[in-house]
């Protein structure tokens, strides 16, 4: 088993709100591997939102934290970890002070960004920026709890949704241990409906809840968990509005448990999905026609976005980032209809056939005794969508593809 000890170096100092910490070890490990998965700090609850950064030929780590403008106070400790190693805590010794993920009511992708573990579905980076200090907020998911006792990993074997499952062990029945993520807005009154699918092995019992910097939001138990995928689902009811609030899932062994696929949604989106301001600014624009294209469609498959959302697995697109397919053809058209606007389609050109492009068609617009057509009527939709405007492919240009456009119509 590799041996993980510090060097006695450790500076912690703040600037424009953010605990920077440096740490120096060493390891009997080739130095050359980044053998070290984790690291943070510990105030008077461990609290983890960290960025790290590994130097293996150093034997250096960096974590910066940000610790809501030092509600949190002093650090008490800081610690990381090392594969196959005990936890290494070092005292405080300085006395220092997505194409439609941000208009979604839904709140918390499980698909982070991964600073922990090796990057199996790490989500990819994106290749534009707009405005870029808001675009794409960085909000992974963080241990909490006690995390010096719990393991934490990712689990390749047998995920529920995509590539891997949050895999959290938990050796002891007198600890809590879980994850957390930060960034919510909620509004009082508001209940938030968290459904979530989990695993688990020993005596695992869980609870959720919504905090913010001055204490408990709402909260409610998760039950016991059987050792294959299940759905659970409870409404947390906000007892105040919060700006910044964090949702943590915490679990009490001894036990084992595999967290997958987990999203929130308020009782006032728009659709069962969509942010009600959102909505309401898109409706006063009031638009003719809303066209679903663009560059990611020469690579989109649209067959994969319908359907319950259980079963959607998250993908990148060309503009990189990981879209969470809660938003597929299905939810795109029934959004322009709700604020007015008539919905153009633009199906993909890149590798696909007529027969392609006509399934699509039939999957909106066929009766319900077509092959596509009956599809959609499983998925919720009895009547033909009736969708008016179509387009074909995305700025493909002409050269030697253009013969094949006559044939689209026939199909």
């Amino acid at each position: 088993m590799a041996h993980l000890s510090t060097a006695g170096v450790l500076r912690i100092e703040t600037r424009n709100w953010t605990w920077h910490l440096t740490a120096e070890f060493e390891w009997d490990a080739d130095p050359n591997e980044p053998d070290v998965v984790g690291a943070g700090f510990l105030f008077h609850r461990p609290v983890n939102r960290v960025g790290m950064g590994i130097d293996p030929p150093n034997n250096t780590a960096k974590i910066d934290l940000r610790p809501d403008n030092g509600n949190y106070g002093q650090p008490e400790s800081a610690y990381c970890w090392k594969r196959g190693a005990q936890v290494w805590v070092v005292e405080n010794q300085s006395g220092g002070p997505e194409i439609f993920g941000r208009i979604t009511a839904q709140h918390m992708p499980f698909q982070p960004n991964d600073r922990w573990h090796d990057p199996i579905e790490e989500e990819p980076p994106y290749k534009y920026s707009f405005k870029g200090q808001i675009d794409h907020t960085h909000r992974p998911w963080y241990p909490d709890g006690a995390v010096h006792v719990a393991e934490y990993s990712y689990e390749t074997r047998d995920p529920f949704n995509g590539k891997r499952s949050q895999k959290i062990v938990i050796p002891l029945a007198t600890v809590s241990a879980g994850i957390a993520q930060d960034g919510y807005y909620l509004k009082a009154g508001i209940h938030y409906r968290l459904r979530l699918h989990a695993k688990g092995t020993g005596e695992i019992r869980g609870r959720a809840m919504l905090r913010d910097s001055e204490g408990s939001i709402a909260q409610a138990l998760l039950g016991s968990l059987d050792s294959s995928w299940e759905s659970v689902e409870v409404m947390l009811g906000a007892a105040r509005s919060s700006p910044d609030a964090t949702l943590a899932l915490e679990f009490e062994g001894p036990g084992t448990v595999w967290l997958d696929r987990i999203y929130l949604i308020g009782d006032d989106a728009v659709l069962g999905l969509w942010r009600p301001d959102v909505v309401e600014a898109l409706r006063q624009l009031q638009p003719g026609v809303i066209r679903f294209g663009g560059t990611s469609v020469e690579g989109y498959e649209w067959e994969q976005t319908i359907g319950g959302w259980d079963s959607r697995v998250p993908f990148t697109t060309y503009w990189g980032g990981l879209e969470l397919n809660f938003v597929g053809l299905d939810e795109f058209v029934q959004l322009c209809r709700h604020v007015g606007a008539e919905p153009l389609i633009c199906v993909r050109w890149t590798g696909k056939s007529p027969a392609d492009a006509a399934a699509e068609v039939e999957y909106l617009n066929g009766a319900a005794n077509t092959r596509w057509g009956s599809m959609r009527v499983r998925n919720g939709h009895a009547e033909p969508y009736g969708v008016k405007y179509w387009q074909i492919g995305n700025e493909v240009g002409l050269g030697p593809c253009w013969w094949r456009v006559p044939l689209l119509p026939g199909s």
